[in-house]
């Protein structure tokens, strides 16, 4: 398995102690947002929030739109409504575990 550039266990020993500092929390959300590097030739959006929002993108921005593998009906459901505008052959996909943990399949 690939080990993460400047991955912190401290950190995230912290926060499972229940030590939610700035600095523990900084930590933990740059190892949660890095790729594995056989990943690196996606242009991936991640988006971290404090607060339930909603963001607009262009049709021609989006390509595909992947569910995660634990991503809720619900969240489907909202998802598929705020892009109904799309066409219909536009691709959704569902996210599952693959043979490798660090790797998926669709």
């Amino acid at each position: 398995m690939e080990r993460l550039e400047g991955f912190d266990p401290i950190s995230h020993l912290k926060i499972i102690e229940g030590d939610y500092s700035h600095q523990n929390m900084n930590s933990v959300i740059k190892d949660l947002s890095q790729k594995a590097m056989c990943w690196n030739y996606e242009r991936e959006w991640r988006i971290w929030m404090k607060e339930p929002t909603y963001y607009h993108f262009e049709p021609a921005e989006l390509k595909e739109i992947y569910f995660g593998v634990n991503c809720d009906i619900e969240t489907k459901s909202i998802i598929l409504q705020l892009t109904s505008y799309l066409p219909k052959e536009f691709l959704f996909s569902e996210m599952e575990f693959g043979d490798n943990p660090i790797r998926l399949k669709y």
